[in-house]
């Protein structure tokens, strides 16, 4: 029973761990979201936390803008989010 309730106390250990390294990571990437222009940060929300998620044709209209500027704001945002959470 005690080597049990060791392997029990191993495994709750790991899984606080690996909460607070997420809690870590949530409030990195919230952090960097905050770093973006207006614009920016709208897109990602349209494409990436909205309930259903919007085409980039949808997501052109709504900021009127091209789907290729869509495109091209979304790569410079990866670029940027990536320096910034590296």
């Amino acid at each position: 029973i005690a080597r049990e309730q060791k392997e029990i106390d191993k495994i709750v250990n790991q899984l606080r761990k690996d909460k607070e390294n997420r809690i870590i990571e949530k409030e990195l990437i919230e952090h960097s979201l905050e770093l973006l222009t207006d614009e920016e940060r709208k897109l990602i929300e349209l494409r990436y936390f909205s309930s259903n998620r919007l085409s980039w044709d949808a997501i052109a209209m709504k900021l009127n803008v091209s789907v290729d500027t869509c495109i091209r704001m979304r790569r410079k945002i990866i670029l940027e989010l990536s320096s910034w959470i590296n």
